[in-house]
């Protein structure tokens, strides 16, 4: 690990790091439901090579674990997108795309309308009333003042809901 303190960005090769990391990556995505593992790892992918292209050495930092610091926020991200938009598909009216049938859109929808149905009751008054302003885009500290939580309670909410989102996905394969 010490000579990674000695790597730069430029000495960084895409491809040799994506064969270092490419199990890492895998073992993060197979975390979530299988529909969205090829998902997570594109993502996963997307944050190695962010890391590559912003890593710098003089913070002291060896790049795998900055690496993989930046591929869990990036895969993160994609679930936190993932959530937003399952609560927007499921609350706006549904423009069919010009490839989808008419009961291929009922279908997704009625499916995104059911795991949203059992994710809201599956959460607390509290977890509800979080998602409910996470899903409004708020900041912790937003949230923190308008729910009068801290925001450590705030962030564990948050965990807490994800997983419990995990589990419905599973549970619909």
């Amino acid at each position: 690990m010490a000579e990674d303190l000695n790597v730069n960005a430029e000495n960084l090769s895409f491809e040799n790091e994506l064969a270092k990391l490419r199990s890492i990556i895998n073992g993060i995505a197979h975390r979530f439901p299988e529909q969205h593992r090829d998902d997570l790892v594109q993502e996963g992918i997307l944050g190695l090579y962010s890391a590559i292209k912003s890593y710098n050495s003089s913070r002291g930092v060896p790049f795998e674990a900055y690496a993989v610091l930046c591929i869990k926020r990036k895969m993160y991200s994609y679930c936190s997108r993932f959530i937003k938009n399952a609560a927007n598909y499921v609350n706006e009216t549904a423009e069919l795309d010009s490839g989808e049938t008419l009961e291929e859109e009922i279908i997704d929808k009625t499916l995104m309308e059911d795991i949203f149905s059992q994710l809201r009751q599956n959460l607390s008054e509290m977890e509800n009333n979080v998602l409910e302003l996470y899903l409004k885009e708020l900041s912790y500290a937003d949230m923190s003042a308008k729910l009068s939580l801290p925001e450590k309670s705030i962030d564990n909410a948050l965990s807490r809901i994800k997983t419990k989102l995990k589990k419905i996905f599973e549970a619909q394969n």
